[in-house]
């Protein structure tokens, strides 16, 4: 079997566009245990994909999570694979089975599966038997976020030849072994969701409204709200893209943290302590003035209000500070306590010790 790896770039992926345009059903797959941008990716794949009237289904091994809540169509994602077979089992026994026929009754077309027991053993009982859907068949399968087809869980415990006999595509952000019949290599991108962007737009899928929304809240929470060093003018090309075609930003999304204020996400700041406000040791009027007498410093003291939480950085603040060796006068006017030296008013003349 021949495995390859492409670069999602805008060179590239043209096979893999005629694969989707004929493809009428495809699986989205995520590894167990899968992170945000990783569901954020599959999401987005599995809603273009529906909107472009393929049969799709995406599905994840383990249950998803409160963090995931605000993804648009994470309630499709199913903890199963599959739903081609009709799977019948009961609680088995080597004298409850004998042998095993069908009959179809053209008068009713019912199909009858018949059990019949050993002889001389217990008929089966109805009750003890369960049903449940099972077996998967898809044109293309996207392996999303996983680096070896373990990964995947009990779904690939659960329908190993599926994986095997399937043509899977693995969409990663890290270098492995290649062990899909094609790997979608991101490591030139943020995130799954940014290679996710790029994917689509070259297979002529157009990310728009809730599909642009699950991209940009996933490249904004692996970006640190785009502040990340990796973060580069094709991001950036594709977050304008993305909030032309509709893409929403949202305060309220947990995955991005902080707190919000009026609307707005607003992370809480970390002061260095050097910034921080300290109670100053001559707070008052009278303090002051004893302090003057015995020759001592006057204090610069820092207003209360200042003290309250920034709406900017620390190191944007602005800090008022007021003088607490200064008289009120009788009109309100503060005046200096002693007048300025007579040789502050008299004009110097600067001399420089080169010649010229």
């Amino acid at each position: 079997m021949e495995y390859y790896v492409r670069m999602i770039s805008v060179n590239e992926c043209a096979a893999l566009k005629d694969m989707v345009k004929n493809a009428k059903s495809i699986y989205v797959v995520l590894g167990a245990n899968p992170n945000y941008d990783a569901v954020a990716a599959a999401l987005s794949l599995y809603l273009s994909f529906q909107q472009a009237g393929k049969y799709v289904q995406i599905s994840c091994a383990t249950p998803m999570r409160v963090e995931f809540s605000y993804l648009v169509g994470v309630d499709q994602i199913k903890e199963k694979l599959g739903s081609k077979n009709l799977v019948i089992s009961f609680n088995y026994s080597e004298e409850s089975v004998e042998k095993v026929t069908y009959a179809i009754d053209e008068a009713t077309k019912r199909f009858n599966l018949v059990i019949a027991p050993r002889t001389g053993g217990k008929p089966l009982d109805p009750a003890t038997v369960d049903y449940t859907l099972a077996g998967a068949e898809a044109d293309l399968v996207f392996l999303v976020g996983v680096s070896q087809l373990e990964d995947l869980g009990a779904l690939y415990t659960a329908e190993q030849y599926f994986f095997d006999s399937s043509y899977t595509i693995s969409l990663t952000t890290y270098q492995s072994q290649p062990f899909a019949r094609m790997t979608l290599d991101t490591t030139g991108q943020t995130c799954l969701a940014e290679g996710v962007g790029v994917l689509l737009t070259q297979v002529e899928f157009e990310p728009k409204d809730d599909i642009a929304t699950n991209l940009l809240s996933s490249i904004e929470q692996a970006t640190n709200r785009f502040q990340s060093l990796g973060v580069g003018p094709d991001t950036f090309e594709l977050i304008a893209k993305l909030m032309r075609n509709g893409a929403r930003r949202s305060a309220t999304n947990p995955a991005l943290g902080g707190t919000v204020q009026q609307g707005v996400v607003v992370p809480t700041p970390t002061i260095s302590p050097q910034f921080q406000a300290v109670p100053a040791s001559t707070s008052t009027f009278a303090e002051a003035m004893k302090a003057k007498s015995a020759g001592q410093q006057p204090v610069m003291q820092a207003q209360q209000s200042v003290v309250q939480p920034p709406q900017q950085p620390p190191s944007q603040q602005i800090i008022q500070l007021e003088r607490t060796d200064q008289i009120s006068s009788s009109n309100g006017a503060y005046q200096p306590t002693q007048p300025p030296p007579q040789e502050w008013t008299q004009p110097k003349i600067f001399t420089g010790a080169t010649k010229v």
